[in-house]
């Protein structure tokens, strides 16, 4: 999302244009406890306009989710 300077309300916009209805809260919630399935995870890089995906990248993703949920 901060690749694609797109917040949470523009998200819940975007998922909303695609028929997926999520509030910015619940959204917030699953993509920094990193606790979304695999459905939301394909939407949300769909209207983000991923073309690509390097799984190197979604390592770093994910370990910067793990050190996170280790601060609070």
């Amino acid at each position: 999302m901060v690749l694609h300077g797109v917040s949470y309300a523009v998200l819940k916009v975007r998922l909303a244009s695609i028929g997926t209805h999520q509030n910015e809260a619940n959204l917030r919630n699953k993509i920094s406890k990193g606790i979304m399935g695999a459905q939301l995870f394909l939407q949300i890089l769909t209207v983000l306009g991923c073309e690509k995906l390097d799984m190197s990248d979604v390592g770093k993703i994910l370990a910067e989710i793990e050190s996170n949920q280790g601060q609070t």
